[in-house]
């Protein structure tokens, strides 16, 4: 198979994107769902570069973050690449379900050279999120776009809350499912429409918050909702299971650490990061196997 070489110098990121795509194996055998990980992953490593620079920025870990961001916008642009695929416009790859290559790109898992379309598709995904994004940004920023002067935080969160609601309601009345399932009847009971209102709103907000978030960062996502709606903040279960106590004891820290204006999450890392270096530094003072001489 001969293809055309590329002007690289005159294309953009997501016509790279659909290059790869094209004529990469181990990209066309990926998946929404095998890539998910990979998001993860350098979602974390960013997270962790950020931390890097906010503690010493250097020009070192100013690169650092530069790179960690750029390997999260590849993520975005694989994955619009792949809508892509489903939309029909790329021959390489699935766009769903848990076929395709591992992590590691073994060769029994990916699919021959004939099966590589060689040369890209048109990239239009991208151009939907970018263009869904900018919207977004405009609609629930009424105070920075659609404003007279300066408005307070406060202000600004009750309006954040209730252009989400807006939206929220927009979707149903178009048809839409909710992107998490809701209880059934009976998890909230209603005491009349205002309240059965101020349930759904609420149940809605907390239904946003990815159950794949961290433990801490989850725990004060959801503070940070009871927070916006003005909700009173319930006590911790009581438990007698250790486990369960023990989650009850951790949720009461998140507590703490959101009415003090701290990240729980970046403070136990932190922690974590100050035993592992004195950890370090008391194996290098210990023989091996922490016998003394």
């Amino acid at each position: 198979m001969e293809w055309e070489r590329p002007d690289t110098s005159t294309l953009a990121p997501a016509e790279v994107m659909a290059y790869i795509r094209a004529r990469c194996p181990w990209a066309a055998a990926h998946t929404h769902t095998s890539l998910q990980k990979y998001l993860l992953e350098e979602t974390h490593e960013l997270i962790a570069a950020l931390d890097a620079h906010a503690a010493a920025g250097t020009p070192v870990t100013r690169a650092e973050v530069v790179a960690e961001l750029g390997d999260v916008l590849y993520q975005v642009l694989f994955h619009a690449a792949l809508l892509d695929a489903a939309d029909g416009d790329d021959d390489g790859g699935e766009a769903d379900g848990d076929g395709g290559g591992d992590s590691d790109g073994a060769a029994g898992d990916l699919p021959p050279a004939t099966a590589l379309r060689g040369e890209p598709a048109a990239p239009r995904a991208i151009d939907e999120v970018v263009a869904g994004l900018t919207a977004k940004l405009i609609r629930r920023h009424p105070h920075v776009f659609d404003s007279d002067g300066p408005v307070d935080l406060r202000e600004v969160e009750r309006r954040y809350e209730a252009v989400k609601a807006a939206e929220r309601a927009a979707a149903g009345a178009a048809g839409e499912q909710p992107a998490h399932p809701t209880p059934g009847p009976g998890a909230v009971p209603p005491a009349g429409a205002a309240t059965s209102d101020r349930a759904e709103q609420a149940r809605a907000s907390f239904a946003s918050v990815p159950v794949t978030l961290p433990a801490l960062t989850r725990a004060q996502s959801v503070l940070g909702r009871i927070d916006r709606l003005e909700l009173p903040v319930p006590d911790a279960p009581g438990a007698q299971v250790e486990a369960a106590a023990i989650g009850a004891e951790l949720f009461d820290l998140a507590v703490r650490a959101q009415a003090a204006g701290i990240d729980a999450e970046a403070a136990l890392r932190g922690v974590t990061s100050e035993v592992e270096a004195a950890a370090i530094r008391a194996a290098a003072r210990e023989p091996r196997g922490g016998e003394r001489p």
